[in-house]
């Protein structure tokens, strides 16, 4: 426990997520047994798709399946979120998430955000601010 106090709260919290990531203890999804799209294949390149949402708007993302994804064997998913003002692909290219060197096993979802700008900010700045 002592050692846990010494990490920071988001690695504490990321070391957990891993731990409940581990595919013995998942649970089978409607895609389980489904087939992969004609043009992905394991440990291939990501495969952008696009789908609509309840309101209409176009929303895409990129996956990547694992070179040790079975469809017949439940595989975690990860949604890798990227930052404002970067897209799905340069998370990608960032994460190294679709490297089947550091990733063979999950599932990676990098979906793309909508480019609104938001009239609110986490920081306040004043008007002698410069940037």
């Amino acid at each position: 426990m002592a050692l846990l106090s010494l990490l920071s709260p988001s690695l504490v919290t990321l070391l957990t997520t891993l731990l409940l990531l581990d595919p013995a203890n998942a649970g089978a999804s409607s895609g389980c047994g489904k087939a992969l799209a004609a043009n992905q294949k394991p440990g291939g390149g990501s495969l952008t798709s696009s789908l609509k949402t309840s309101d209409g708007k176009a929303r895409s993302y990129r996956t990547y399946i694992p070179t040790l994804y079975s469809p017949t064997t439940p595989a975690p998913l990860i949604l890798n979120y990227h930052g404002r003002g970067s897209s799905a692909a340069q998370q990608e290219q960032l994460t190294s998430m679709s490297d089947s060197n550091f990733n063979n096993a999950s599932i990676v979802a990098y979906p793309d955000g909508l480019n609104v700008r938001r009239h609110h900010s986490l920081f306040m700045f004043s008007k002698a601010d410069s940037f």
